[in-house]
C-alpha cells in the first residue's frame, strides 16, 4: 500500500511506498522538504479553475462559494437548485488503527488528541467537501449555503462522513 499526500506549499500530489513513512522527502515540483505521513490516504488536490479561464465547451465559472449561513452577504439568491452532498466511508487501516490505539492508550489519562485518527478523519472530511463541491458545480451552482458535516459510525471501525448543503444561484446586490 502506498502513502498518498499533498505538498503543503504547492499542492503537488505525492505517492510514496509506505516503507517511507516518517522519512524526509523533497517535493518533486517545488523542492520543499516534507515528512512522509503515516499511511493515511489524502485525496489528490484538484486545483481550482481560475475564474477567467475557459473550460472547453463551457463558459468560465468562478469557484463555488461555501457558507454555513442561510444566505450570502452581498448576494441575492435567485434560484434554489437543491441539496448537494459528498459522502465518504472510511475504515481505519491496520497501521493507523494500531498506532492510534497505542497512542490513545498513552493519552487515556490526559484525554489528548490521537493524531493518527485525526488525520484519517480530516482526510475524509476534505474528500466529502470536495465531492459536495463537484455535485454543486454539476448543477451550475454559484454557492452552497447551510453547509453541515455529519459522521455516523457503522460496522466494525467504519465511519460515514457526510458534507451537505443547499446549492443556489446568486446575483450581487
Amino acid at each position: 500500500m502506498d502513502i498518498s499526500f499533498n505538498c503543503d506549499k504547492c499542492g503537488q500530489h505525492i505517492v510514496i511506498d509506505r516503507a517511507g513513512a516518517g522519512q524526509a522527502v523533497n517535493c518533486p515540483k517545488c523542492g520543499k522538504s516534507l515528512t512522509v505521513p503515516a499511511a493515511v490516504a489524502v485525496p489528490p488536490r484538484i486545483p481550482p479553475i481560475p475564474a477567467n479561464s475557459a473550460i472547453p465547451h463551457q463558459s468560465p465559472r468562478p469557484p463555488v462559494v461555501v457558507t454555513t449561513g442561510n444566505d450570502l452577504a452581498g448576494h441575492e439568491i435567485t434560484q434554489y437548485l437543491g441539496i448537494v452532498r459528498g459522502i465518504v466511508v472510511r475504515i481505519a487501516g491496520l497501521k493507523s488503527g494500531f498506532s492510534g490505539v497505542l497512542t490513545g492508550l498513552g493519552k487515556l489519562s490526559s484525554g489528548g488528541n490521537i493524531p493518527e485518527w485525526a488525520a484519517v478523519c480530516e482526510a475524509a472530511r476534505q474528500e466529502a467537501h470536495s465531492l459536495m463541491l463537484t455535485h454543486a458545480s454539476e448543477l451550475g451552482a454559484d454557492a452552497i449555503i447551510a453547509v453541515r458535516y455529519d459522521a455516523t459510525n457503522f460496522g466494525e471501525g467504519s465511519t460515514e462522513i457526510l458534507a451537505y448543503g443547499t446549492a443556489v444561484r446568486t446575483k450581487k446586490v
